[in-house]
């Protein structure tokens, strides 16, 4: 049983090793979706080695020197056993890990983790479609100093007319048609609410809300709530009117209500 075992993993190795990935993988573009390479990693004792080549029964290993793996090594197959694996399989612009080789030859066998990976891709296509049909609209300026007040409360320290962009209309807005235009709008509006004080603009583009932002941030909310008032408090009047007016009628005679309980009836 084990020898069939070992005879399986040094199949499946010498598999993924005949498209063994190159130090710099391309993940974007044309060049990402022809890819179609494996890196294999095994590890023990929190140390990893990046499986490189096997040969009469030696793997040929790259061991990591602190900064990057490139002190090369060699086991024997036989001492890979004793070894946890991540195999990860860049497949197009997908990525498809497995954690031992039990997984990779399932996934291999039943091709289920790329029907997956195949459907999710195409859903994602299909929203990004949607969303590039919309036209990126970015509001007023009370939009951003809100969007980076938030950002600010959620920790996020560097803001960039990058982060701006994906606050307000997700991280979608990169592959969008007008994305050049819609950028071009935030930086313009981040240099004049920095012109006015109410962005500090600290170094390479990042921005700061102020005092002063958080002031006009407040005094617009005001605003909007007594706006929201004011058309209640007419909405009210409306029908005020309305049910006055009718008692009115009623009071008059022009308007006639049937009784709700007629006492003649009663004996």
């Amino acid at each position: 049983m084990k020898k069939a075992k070992e005879k399986i993993i040094l199949m499946l190795l010498k598999h993924i090793l005949k498209r063994a990935s190159s130090d710099k993988i391309p993940r974007s573009g044309n060049e990402g979706e022809r890819v179609n390479c494996y890196t294999a990693i095994a590890y023990k004792d929190h140390e990893g080695l990046i499986i490189r080549h096997y040969s009469e029964g030696y793997l040929v290993c790259l061991k990591h020197d602190g900064r990057k793996y490139s002190i090369q090594t060699k086991i024997t197959f036989s001492e890979l056993m004793d070894y946890e694996v991540k195999i990860i399989h860049y497949y197009g612009l997908n990525t498809i890990t497995y954690f031992s080789w039990l997984e990779l030859a399932r996934g291999m066998a039943f091709r289920l983790p790329y029907i997956t990976s195949w459907l999710l891709t195409k859903k994602e296509w299909f929203l990004q479609g949607l969303f590039n049909r919309k036209k990126l609209v970015t509001k007023d300026r009370i939009e951003i100093l809100r969007a980076i007040l938030n950002a600010n409360l959620d920790g996020e320290i560097k803001i960039t007319p990058l982060s701006i962009m994906s606050i307000i209309h997700s991280d979608r807005w990169y592959l969008h048609p007008n994305r050049e235009l819609e950028l071009s709008k935030i930086e313009l509006y981040l240099e004049a609410l920095s012109d006015t004080n109410e962005l500090k603009r600290t170094n390479h583009m990042q921005y700061d809300i102020t005092g002063h932002g958080i002031s006009a941030i407040e005094i617009y909310e005001e605003q909007e709530r007594k706006h929201t008032d004011n058309i209640s408090n007419q909405r009210r009047m409306f029908w005020l009117t309305i049910v006055i007016a009718l008692l009115t009628f009623v009071q008059a005679g022009l308007i006639k209500m049937p009784s709700i309980i007629d006492l003649p009836d009663y004996p």
